[in-house]
């Protein structure tokens, strides 16, 4: 049974099961300089992950809603490269680029353009290669795992439950959890914190910009995943770049067992859920 304090969040759990040193070829995924001491790897416990570009694929439904209503406006369709860019920076700057409107006319419309969203289903095909099974070994070797998103929180809920993401992850931060969002690193932060994890054993995986500078600026270290929807991620700077979901499980040392495997189906408080489809 998982324990929660009395404000509800996850008390803290210990995890010793390491990732291991990188076998491909170049710099490891820890340096010496971030291993435990006595060990050769590094401990990571808790991993946050962007949800839009980095686990799912959106950017084509949201295009379809968006094209829509452009036409409904007497505005030409646009590709899906645009939304892509645009996705990362936040509903008003998608929303308000998308509709070619100010920022005094882009709150109806957002909400419009939501309201739409949440009312068509989530293809399963757009999960990414590779994510349902990366969720699966992070999980069944003990690593607890939280949603960082620019989302509502509401539509993170319906992505993930949709496509049976949810049971994975033991928090979900949405763009409207808290009263900032990324690129602050309060989202990162707060998530980290029900887990109980601290950042110098976190990892932030995503795709873009945005969660690069979120990462910096919470102090956790960046990995980014190239399949996404890139908006100008400083590639030297992230701390692992790799192309395909599949290869993070890949550092996962083989064989070592964790201190505390969470049960296969761990993840997020129902009544949170609940609660939160409700708003």
């Amino acid at each position: 049974m998982r324990r929660m304090n009395a404000k509800g969040a996850d008390s803290p759990r210990m995890f010793g099961d390491p990732f291991s040193r990188s076998t491909q070829v170049g710099k490891p995924l820890f340096s010496k300089h971030d291993r435990a001491p006595g060990t050769q790897t590094m401990i990571v416990k808790t991993i946050a992950f962007d949800l839009d570009g980095t686990l799912i694929e959106s950017a084509s439904l949201v295009g379809d809603i968006l094209n829509s209503m452009r036409l409904e406006k007497g505005l030409a369709p646009l590709g899906s490269d645009r939304y892509r860019v645009w996705s990362s920076r936040g509903g008003n700057y998608l929303v308000g680029h998308a509709l070619e409107a100010g920022p005094e006319s882009v709150g109806p419309l957002l909400d419009e353009f939501r309201r739409r969203y949440h009312e068509l289903p989530t293809p399963m095909e757009s999960v990414f290669p590779g994510a349902r099974e990366l969720l699966e070994q992070l999980t069944d070797a003990g690593r607890r795992l939280a949603i960082c998103s620019n989302k509502p929180q509401r539509l993170c809920h319906k992505l993930l439950d949709e496509t049976g993401l949810i049971r994975f992850f033991g928090t979900i931060v949405g763009g409207d959890t808290l009263d900032k969002s990324k690129p602050d690193p309060t989202p990162l932060t707060y998530a980290l914190s029900r887990l109980g994890g601290e950042t110098d054993t976190a990892l932030m995986i995503g795709d873009s910009a945005v969660d690069q500078r979120t990462a910096d600026a919470a102090n956790v270290r960046f990995a980014f995943f190239t399949g996404g929807y890139d908006d100008g991620v400083d590639r030297a700077k992230a701390f692992r770049v790799f192309d395909a979901l599949g290869e993070v499980a890949s550092i996962l040392e083989s064989g070592a067992k964790p201190a505390f495997a969470a049960p296969h189906g761990f993840g997020l408080d129902r009544g949170l859920v609940e609660q939160t489809k409700s708003a």
